[in-house]
């Protein structure tokens, strides 16, 4: 996470002080993330971005913070058009200070920023203002 993501979650009063600077990725989250319901909807991530995820998360097009979930969303612009949507925006849900493992188990749990989530999202649905602030 880069220095100004990180004054930013600070500012939203996310748990920076406990949460690692680095984001993890835990295999159970992107089974979450890449569930069922997520693929009959439409807005589950194609694999090949979660291989891009470092990139991605190192270079995010913007960074939001989404008031309702009290996480970070990265965005990121794949080349999928939905025909009723218009033009999707991926994101990554990033938790801060999410207490958990590196297994996803209840035992010997630390908190760390990490990767939630991802879904399609339509492009339009970022500016609404009411939930999410722009950080980057």
């Amino acid at each position: 996470m880069d220095k100004e993501t990180w004054a930013a979650a600070e500012k939203f009063g996310l748990d920076v002080a406990n949460a690692a600077e680095r984001i993890k990725v835990v295999d159970v989250d992107v089974f979450h993330a890449n569930r069922s319901d997520h693929r009959k909807k439409g807005i589950a991530i194609p694999m090949k971005y979660y291989l891009r995820m470092p990139k991605i998360l190192a270079n995010p097009k913007a960074v939001y913070y989404d008031k309702a979930k009290n996480s970070l969303l990265y965005e990121f612009y794949p080349k999928i058009t939905d025909p009723e949507k218009g033009k999707m925006a991926g994101v990554f849900v990033v938790k801060v200070g999410d207490y958990t493992t590196d297994d996803g188990s209840r035992k010997r749990r630390k908190a760390m920023s990490k990767v939630r989530t991802a879904l399609l999202t339509p492009k339009s649905a970022l500016s609404n203002k009411g939930r999410y602030v722009k950080i980057k």
